[in-house]
């Protein structure tokens, strides 16, 4: 039962990336406990276009928007 427990911390840790000492793969170094980031993609199916999401988006108040165009 020990190993077990030990084995599935030790799983969670290196799928998540956060081990003590690696590298943070965070997208915006920024983030803290006030600040957070939201990923939001677009497939073709999207209910809405991307005008519209950032218009709905904007209307929240948000600090700041960033948009990337993934290929």
């Amino acid at each position: 039962m020990l190993c077990a427990a030990h084995g599935m911390a030790i799983t969670y840790l290196l799928r998540n990336k956060t081990i003590p000492g690696m590298p943070a793969q965070n997208p915006d170094p920024r983030t803290t406990d006030d600040r957070f980031v939201m990923e939001i993609r677009l497939s073709e199916n999207s209910k809405f276009s991307a005008e519209e999401l950032e218009g709905m988006i904007r209307e929240t108040g948000i600090v700041e928007l960033d948009q990337k165009e993934v290929k």
